[in-house]
């Protein structure tokens, strides 16, 4: 690629995370139903048939900034290793902090999921059905692994996979998007997690 073609296609990515970061920001304020093909062109600062060049359709970017943030959240989810030095638990804090830390960083969007997302669309149903399929499964096989170690009582894994992901739901959206929690405090608040989820409130 000689040089005019390598800035040729510097400035048009450029030009297309404009598009998408302008585009999360009225998402943000607006929610998706609110929020027209004219608010997104006026925010990113670019003609109709420019806007039309990256995405075809509010749905086309509202997708990609989904599947974006899904994406770094699968990449958060480490799997549970019995064999390895840190304990069970302390990888288990680690993963949650993880998750939490990209919740923060992407809290506009993750406050759009929350707010308005379930049942907004089929391909949007369908994105955020797979990725919740897919951490369940993570949870009931870190589950597993608390047994194997004894460190999990025997239980109903499906019911306890569900207390777990409620209780990571509710967390990231009151404590870190409605209630912006520093980011300081997400240590804290991945242990105080991990602990509750393991040992409840008995003494």
């Amino acid at each position: 690629m000689d040089g005019r073609s390598a800035r040729a296609l510097e400035m048009r990515e450029q030009r297309r995370a404009q598009i998408l970061d302008a585009a999360l920001g009225v998402f943000a304020r607006q929610g998706y139903h609110g929020t027209s093909i004219s608010d997104l062109v006026s925010a990113a600062g670019v003609a109709r048939g420019t806007f039309y060049q990256y995405f075809d359709s509010k749905k086309t970017i509202f997708l990609e900034l989904l599947d974006t943030l899904l994406g770094e959240l699968k990449g958060s989810v480490k799997g549970v290793d019995p064999t390895a030095e840190a304990s069970v638990p302390e990888q288990l804090v680690l993963t949650i902090r993880r998750i939490f830390e990209v919740v923060l960083a992407n809290r506009a969007l993750t406050s759009i999921i929350f707010r308005e997302a379930v049942g907004l669309d089929d391909d949007v149903d369908a994105r955020l059905t797979g990725f919740n399929d897919d951490f369940m499964t993570y949870i009931k096989a870190a589950l597993m692994l608390g047994q194997q170690g004894g460190l999990v009582r025997s239980l109903d894994l499906d019911i306890a996979a569900h207390c777990v992901m409620g209780t990571l739901r509710y967390i990231a959206q009151r404590s870190l998007v409605e209630d912006g929690l520093a980011e300081a405090d997400v240590e804290r608040l991945a242990r105080e997690v991990v602990a509750f989820n393991l040992q409840g409130v008995m003494v």
